[in-house]
């Protein structure tokens, strides 16, 4: 609820770990990982996208923007969206 957006991030990032299978993760956190899958930081980019695949197949909402991030010039980005989605497909 901070309206530091990369404090909101990290809480998230750390709510996904701690409490993946939790519906208050899902509604707190999800739409903050999704946001950060947009940061113009590829280290922000690459730890969204593996916070959402430790949601697993919660995280279905994410699977587009996901999907957009493989298409991104970062070989490192493109690999933690594939294992992500991976992970939420499965």
């Amino acid at each position: 609820d901070s309206p530091d957006k990369f404090l909101a991030l990290v809480s998230a990032w750390a709510l996904a770990h701690i409490a993946p299978h939790g519906d208050r993760t899902l509604s707190k956190a999800m739409p903050l990982l999704v946001e950060g899958l947009g940061n113009s930081a590829a280290s922000v980019r690459i730890e969204a996208a593996a916070a959402l695949g430790v949601l697993g197949p919660k995280a279905k909402a994410a699977v587009v923007p996901l999907r957009k991030l493989l298409a991104a010039g970062n070989e490192q980005v493109k690999a933690a969206a594939k294992k992500a989605l991976e992970a939420i497909e499965k």
